[in-house]
């Protein structure tokens, strides 16, 4: 399951994005201001980076520069949506990124252009791996990676993990992983 993070200031949009993106399935991470998107960016990478242009603090361009100007992120493709009526924007957003959607949008466009993006990058996920965040699991070998390093764990909590994972943002009891 890809991971995208979404940098939108506006709490409508925000709830909006998180719900059509959660319905498709992808684990979304969400952040109203630019700063915040700044830290987690020294912490992790998503498959897709959803930016707005408006949000507080640190500008939306000034996060794009930043963004692809980091080894970690420059093959991250980075779709721009946002209300911005500036030509000039438009195109310094297409200098870096790899699509823009002017707002407001069709919900169907925004989360076709979400799919082509990632699978033009490639990352569709191979049923072998699972990704969120910084997390990786290799489920052909049994390993975890979490920020580069491997983390050992039992065959019994290799799986709670893996079931959690495929099921990202959806309460899980005790129970279920007892019997699953």
């Amino acid at each position: 399951m890809a991971s995208i993070w979404v940098a939108e200031d506006d709490p409508e949009f925000l709830e909006l994005y998180k719900f059509l993106l959660d319905r498709e399935g992808f684990a979304v991470e969400a952040f109203d201001d630019g700063q915040r998107l700044l830290d987690a960016m020294q912490r992790g990478s998503p498959d897709l980076l959803l930016l707005d242009l408006g949000l507080p603090g640190v500008s939306g361009l000034e996060i794009l520069a930043a963004f692809k100007a980091d080894p970690r992120h420059a093959a991250t493709p980075v779709l721009v949506a946002t209300a911005s009526t500036q030509v000039a924007d438009k195109y310094r957003s297409l200098c870096l990124a790899d699509d823009y959607l002017a707002k407001p949008f069709d919900p169907i466009e925004f989360v076709l252009r979400v799919k082509a993006r990632l699978r033009a990058a490639g990352s569709q996920e191979s049923p072998d791996f699972i990704r969120g965040g910084s997390l990786t699991l290799n489920c052909a070998l049994h390993e975890v990676d979490v920020h580069g390093g491997k983390v050992a764990l039992t065959p019994s909590e290799f799986e709670i993990l893996k079931y959690l994972m495929e099921r990202p943002h959806r309460p899980v009891s005790v129970d279920v992983l007892l019997t699953e």
